[in-house]
């Protein structure tokens, strides 16, 4: 029972670490990690139920997805392109190695390679969340946060339904 009390550690640690790319845009009280995976984890639950998929897995991917943030932090996306996907997928491997059961790894390791319509729809999540929390920001007073909007590599995994909610989310910027 000792891997519980380290798991929900681990998990906890996600409170207290900021998204970095908000905060290197000037908003000064950021979203934790904690904060955007609960609400991946609601997309996840959502968009499963609405598109008859195995909804109780994806939103335990959703949950999963960034624990390895615990250990390795929030990285950026400007530093991934100098740390490089293989190391960062390294990287995030070795954490999951380390932190989660074996039950809990099949599912990330299926999130991490972005096979099943289940992992694509929870991967696209991931990303439509941040512009959820772009809008968030902005409808708060937030200037500078186009480049959010900009990043193509934001929707590269977009399936069609992802692709409309973000189309919904852009027209509610000018609202």
């Amino acid at each position: 029972m000792r891997y519980v009390i380290d798991f929900i550690q681990s998990a906890q640690r996600l409170k207290d670490i900021f998204r970095t790319g908000w905060k290197l845009s000037g908003v000064d009280q950021p979203e934790s990690v904690a904060d955007h995976s609960f609400c991946v984890a609601m997309l996840a639950m959502i968009l499963g139920d609405t598109c008859d998929l195995d909804t109780e897995k994806m939103m335990k991917m959703a949950l999963l997805h960034d624990l390895m943030e615990s250990k390795l932090g929030d990285i950026h996306y400007e530093s991934k392109t100098y740390i490089g996907e293989a190391a960062l997928h390294t990287a995030e491997e070795k954490a999951a190695h380390d932190l989660l059961p074996q039950n809990y790894l099949k599912i990330w390791e299926e999130y991490s390679q972005n096979q099943t319509p289940e992992a694509r729809i929870v991967t696209a999540c991931d990303k439509l969340e941040l512009y959820f929390q772009a809008l968030h920001y902005e409808k708060t007073g937030y200037k500078g946060l186009d480049h959010f909007w900009e990043n193509s590599w934001n929707r590269k995994d977009f399936t069609p339904e992802i692709q409309q909610l973000f189309e919904y989310l852009q027209e509610m910027r000018t609202l």
